[in-house]
């Protein structure tokens, strides 16, 4: 069982990574394109693993890590945008949520899997709980709906991703692989430097930024990184299928988490907590849920 505690820290770790990356974003670095490419340079601190299992891909796999990786790096792009528009909790379930889904879809078009009546009926859960959560009474529809779709694509490109990582840690070894994508990452973020407003975030954010703002940034992504080892670790150990529904917990931590501070610190991190929404996002992140449990329970 030591495999499904490491499952329960993974997504622990990766609950307070995005509570913090929303934090920081909504508050002290309001400046998603510098926030990814600085995410993306600290990528390269995957080389340390180097001595453990470091070889030269080959040409095909060497482009295919360069590919997935620049995926990776849009993606969290998108997420970080929609974390500046968007409370925590909807972002989170909606991409955790609808990345399953497109990860479905994939393997159907590229390896013929066939969906039964049982996985398409969680399809739909999780359509409608993702859907159900981007909900605000009050609010205009169109900008929800932006906010939703901005979410969404972050599930897509994240999909696409972790579909083609899986495809490169088969053929090339989990080290090598962790080491060429996170070489990908890298130079997404590079990219981004040609767009003129990711190099007046870095600017702003190199001249203006506080210490105390760089420290809880650097603990963000260590949170974020040990969860991306532990999770692939427990996967290793125990039932791939259980890893993944038990996804949905990180779901209830980053929501619990989003609640407990915007009680005490509200200014910190702003979750809305009256009743009638904290029952809604319940019900909406509890489908949700269920349908990635369905998703995955079914997968065999």
């Amino acid at each position: 069982m030591f495999w499904l505690w490491l499952t329960i820290l993974a997504y622990g770790l990766n609950a307070v990574s995005m509570a913090i990356n929303k934090a920081l974003l909504s508050n002290k670095f309001n400046a998603p394109f510098a926030y990814t490419v600085f995410v993306g340079v600290l990528g390269l601190t995957g080389w340390i693993l180097a001595p453990w299992g470091y070889l030269w891909p080959g040409g095909t796999f060497f482009w295919y890590s360069m590919a997935s990786g620049m995926v990776m790096t849009f993606a969290l792009l998108a997420m970080f945008y929609a974390l500046t528009k968007d409370e925590v909790s909807r972002v989170t379930t909606v991409i955790a949520s609808f990345s399953p889904l497109f990860i479905y879809f994939i393997s159907d078009i590229f390896l013929g899997e066939n969906l039964t009546t049982a996985q398409i009926l969680a399809l739909i859960l999780i359509i409608v709980g993702g859907v159900s959560l981007s909900y605000q009474p009050g609010k205009r529809w169109d900008k929800r709906l932006m906010f939703l779709g901005i979410s969404v694509l972050a599930a897509l490109l994240f999909a696409i991703a972790f579909a083609s990582s899986k495809f490169i840690y088969d053929e090339v070894g989990f080290i090598p692989g962790f080491i060429w994508l996170k070489v990908g990452t890298f130079t997404g973020a590079i990219l981004l430097l040609l767009y003129g407003k990711a190099r007046r975030e870095i600017r702003e954010q190199l001249t203006t930024g506080e210490k105390q703002t760089g420290i809880i940034f650097l603990g963000g992504q260590i949170a974020g990184a040990l969860h991306f080892v532990t999770v692939n670790w427990a996967i290793a150990l125990g039932s791939v299928t259980v890893v993944n529904a038990l996804q949905g917990l990180q779901n209830v931590l980053v929501f619990l988490i989003a609640v407990v501070v915007s009680i005490f610190n509200p200014r910190l991190l702003h979750e809305e907590v009256k009743g009638s929404s904290l029952i809604h996002k319940s019900i909406s992140i509890a489908v949700a849920t269920l349908g990635v449990y369905l998703l995955f329970y079914y997968a065999q």
